[in-house]
């Protein structure tokens, strides 16, 4: 099956292009995505303490040093320094209360769907092993019955889009290419309908959009598979829902492979 010999074929959307300060096209949808971080002297400091508490530099549930003497090491002032601590709170990296000082919080309560802290995170190369095994994992249980109810499901409009996507990974600048990726997955799971695995699906590409663009701008490493995910578009185009599923589940040979290598020390992620 091709989208293309079916009709649902469509070009790429490209309503998400900027321009650089030489004129050159460039796609702002996964930059815009990356950061809830403030901006100014607050950003600079959020950036160093979410690094080096993510880096292991503050252990979990160790107490960070006082106000004063944080102050003094980052060289900010306390209004600055009371921003930046809020927005890490809210990030699930810090904890403060009154008469006891500000904690770091243990690493499950760290918000891995904030581009932020899986930003931070993916620096250390065996988060990013890690993290790809368990996408992988899950999304093993998921995808393919994702895929099958929204062949029974998704409106022609949510076909339209999904064939938009899916040839954006069959473009040549990189950005478009991870943005139709983890765009087309995030569309078939709102196409099932169904809320709580809309919501599911949505936190899965959360953390796909951030794996997806380290193993791109990181390593150096990423397969599109552009016929696939076509073919799986126009699976669900046709309302059938056994093929759908087959090639969601066979789009995701490449990863466990991969995950094996890895769970067996013999990936080197180059």
């Amino acid at each position: 099956m091709n989208v293309e010999n079916r009709g649902v074929r469509a070009k790429a959307v490209r309503k998400r292009e900027v321009r650089d300060s030489a004129g050159n096209v460039t796609f702002a949808g996964l930059e815009r995505r990356r950061s809830t971080l403030p901006t100014g002297a607050a950003k600079r400091v959020a950036e160093k303490l979410g690094r080096a508490i993510v880096g292991g530099y503050y252990e979990p549930e160790s107490l960070l040093p006082v106000e004063a003497e944080l102050q003094a090491e980052i060289g900010v002032g306390r209004n600055t320094l009371r921003e930046a601590v809020k927005v890490l709170a809210g990030k699930g990296l810090l904890r403060t209360a009154r008469h006891v000082g500000t904690r770091v919080c243990p690493r499950t309560e760290w918000n891995l769907m904030d581009p932020d802290v899986l930003e931070w995170m993916s620096i250390d190369k065996g988060f990013a092993r890690r993290l790809m095994v368990d996408l992988t994992e899950i999304r093993s249980i998921l995808e393919p019955a994702a895929a099958a109810l929204a062949a029974t499901r998704a409106t022609t409009s949510e076909i339209e889009v999904m064939a938009r996507y899916a040839n954006m990974i069959d473009e040549s600048m990189e950005d478009y290419v991870l943005e139709g990726d983890a765009g087309l997955h995030e569309t078939i799971y709102r196409a099932t309908h169904n809320l709580a695995m809309e919501q599911v699906g949505k936190a899965i590409v959360g953390m796909l959009r951030q794996h997806f663009w380290t193993e791109a701008k990181e390593f150096n490493r990423y397969w599109g598979n552009p016929q696939e995910h076509l073919d799986l578009v126009a699976a669900i185009a046709e309302r059938d829902s056994e093929s759908a599923a087959r090639i969601a589940n066979k789009l995701l040979d490449v990863n466990r492979a991969r995950s094996k290598l890895q769970q067996n020390g013999k990936d080197s992620g180059n």
